[in-house]
């Protein structure tokens, strides 16, 4: 017996701090936290299509930022400590169950 196929859905992130950085967060722990909050809200494995205005979040993971990061010990090329490392790692978490594909999109491009 195949288990049910998953559900797909599209996912929207559009994070910002007024301000940015606005008081103790900037856009991109904002655009973490709705990615974070987004993929939590769902009820079951899904397969997720995650609609981002941030390159920051989708360039983690299209251009392979997010596993360099964890080879080096959560350490930039540099060899400095990841900024967000706190939400990256809940990000990981909350993706588990999920198949995620990012896309990214203009800033302030709606869907219809």
């Amino acid at each position: 017996m195949n288990p049910s196929p998953r559900k797909r859905v599209a996912l929207f992130t559009d994070g910002a701090a007024l301000g940015n950085p606005g008081p103790g967060t900037t856009n991109n722990r904002m655009e973490l936290k709705a990615a974070i909050e987004g993929l939590k809200a769902l009820k079951e494995p899904a397969e997720v299509d995650l609609y981002t205005d941030s390159h920051y979040l989708k360039k983690a993971f299209t251009e392979g930022w997010l596993e360099g990061w964890r080879k080096r010990g959560w350490r930039t090329a540099e060899g400095k400590p990841v900024k967000n490392r706190d939400l990256w790692e809940a990000l990981l978490l909350a993706m588990a169950p999920h198949r995620v594909r990012f896309h990214f999109v203009k800033h302030h491009h709606h869907h219809h």
